[in-house]
């Protein structure tokens, strides 16, 4: 009669656990946010394009710097 080899069993340690828990989650989360992404800028009709979104809300013109008012400065060709 022939008999069956023994059975091993396989224990992972507590890393790769958490390593997959980690993992499965990130999975999760990534999953999440394209279907959050797509469903409210790609889905919805009535978005703003994304390049009004990424412009600036407000245009200044005035220089960032002040302006250098003096009778003594001259610029040399």
């Amino acid at each position: 009669m022939m008999t069956l080899p023994e059975r091993k069993t396989v224990c992972l340690d507590n890393l790769v656990l958490i390593y997959l828990v980690i993992y499965f989650y990130l999975f999760l989360l990534s999953h999440l946010f394209f279907f959050l992404f797509f469903s409210i800028f790609i889905d919805n009709p009535n978005s703003m394009p994304i390049y009004q979104i990424l412009a600036p809300m407000t245009v200044s013109l005035e220089p960032l710097e002040p302006m250098i008012i003096t009778s003594s400065y001259e610029l040399c060709p």
